[in-house]
């Protein structure tokens, strides 16, 4: 992965910048409390994730096979490949959570369908 993408991913993904959660928007889109917490879930996972794997945070270690360190391990991998998945999922959410907010042409959230 480039290191300009693993510096940004170590950083807090600035996803939440949705309001909370108010009662009539789960009233409006029920799915969105789930994934609210899914969310959060996945915050803590990769923070979990970073704290178990602290190269992550470090020099990029997959250009340590070029210098004197240990090579990555396959945890590393694994350990990279689920930060940046996870921030993918995590953009997604928030996308789904401020188009379901948005109003639709009628003025309502709800599909009548």
């Amino acid at each position: 992965m480039p290191r300009i993408l693993r510096e940004r991913l170590r950083e807090p993904p600035g996803l939440g910048h949705h309001r909370k959660l108010e009662p009539d928007d789960i009233a409006r889109s029920p799915e969105l409390a789930i994934l609210e917490a899914v969310d959060a879930t996945l915050e803590t996972a990769v923070a979990a994730v970073i704290a178990a794997n602290p190269a992550l945070v470090g020099p990029d270690p997959f250009e340590a096979a070029f210098d004197d360190d240990p090579a990555p391990t396959p945890r590393l991998f694994a350990a990279d490949a689920i930060v940046y998945l996870t921030h993918a999922l995590r953009s997604a959410i928030d996308r789904y959570q401020c188009a379901a907010r948005w109003p639709t042409s009628q003025g309502d959230d709800q599909d009548d369908a």
